[in-house]
């Protein structure tokens, strides 16, 4: 992280909620990497910079397909929601007819 100063904020701390202490991890700009599941964070802490202004830069290594990205947005869930309704009313339909026919 930079400064609007352009001085290099130093992290101090990176907690993260499950794993606890990962800041040796993910201190430098090697091949170590903490994964984050949904639900999961990292706390960071940053010292030695100033202002309200910063450029934060992360590196990433993204491993999912972009097929699994998709997610449950709002639009998904009510999608979800709808069609199984739609899929309870037919079994259900489907069994009463059944049932009837005896």
């Amino acid at each position: 992280m930079i400064d609007k100063a352009g001085s290099e904020c130093q992290l101090v701390s990176a907690v993260h909620n499950k794993k606890g202490d990962v800041l040796i991890a993910i201190a430098k700009s090697d091949d170590v990497r903490i994964e984050t599941k949904p639900g999961e964070e990292i706390d960071l802490v940053f010292a030695g910079c100033g202002g309200k202004n910063f450029v934060f830069t992360i590196e990433g290594n993204n491993l999912w397909n972009i097929r699994a990205k998709l997610g449950l947005s709002q639009g998904n869930i009510i999608i979800i929601i709808v069609t199984l309704i739609i899929v309870i009313v037919i079994v259900y339909g489907v069994f009463k007819f059944f049932a009837k026919r005896k």
